[in-house]
């Protein structure tokens, strides 16, 4: 049963002229994350988890992976499990961190005329409910940007 306190979002965006497992080999490794990231937010992982099929989907946390502004400064620590993950199709991320008791993520990626909709969906409970609208904002924005990046990424290969 879904969290009626969860606050929810999605971001969509085609990229054009390239194929889903073009699309997958980018954003299925923790190198490929940062670059959405980059350069504002990065993230640490262990070097056995370097791609993201490497995580059991078994919905157990393996590691913690620390959230850096600007790769320096320590903003938050993620939890990771994923509970599904369907290569080069889809996955599904259900973590923590500091600001949040819960936080689920579905990447999707559906070839569509000459290229790939890649769909982010997300749902997160603020530890502080009275922070759940500022969240909002800012992860809204943080996966807008992510998609820039992709689509730029893709437009310059």
């Amino acid at each position: 049963m879904a969290d009626t306190r969860a606050i929810q979002f999605q971001q969509s965006s085609f990229i054009p002229n390239v194929s889903r497992d073009e699309v997958w080999q980018q954003v299925g490794s923790w190198e490929g994350v940062n670059y959405e990231l980059g350069p504002v937010f990065r993230m640490s992982y262990p070097n056995a988890y370097a791609q993201l099929a490497d995580i059991p989907a078994d919905g157990k946390s393996y590691f913690s992976a620390g959230v850096r502004l600007f790769g320096l400064v320590p903003v938050d620590q993620h939890k990771f499990s994923f509970t599904g993950f369907d290569a080069p199709n889809s996955f599904d991320e259900r973590s923590s961190n500091f600001n949040m008791t819960l936080w689920t993520h579905r990447r999707t990626l559906i070839e569509r005329d000459g290229g790939v909709e890649i769909t982010d969906t997300c749902s997160f409970v603020p530890r502080l409910p009275f922070m759940g609208g500022v969240l909002k904002s800012i992860f809204a924005w943080v996966f807008k940007r992510r998609h820039q990046r992709l689509i730029r990424h893709f437009a310059t290969v």
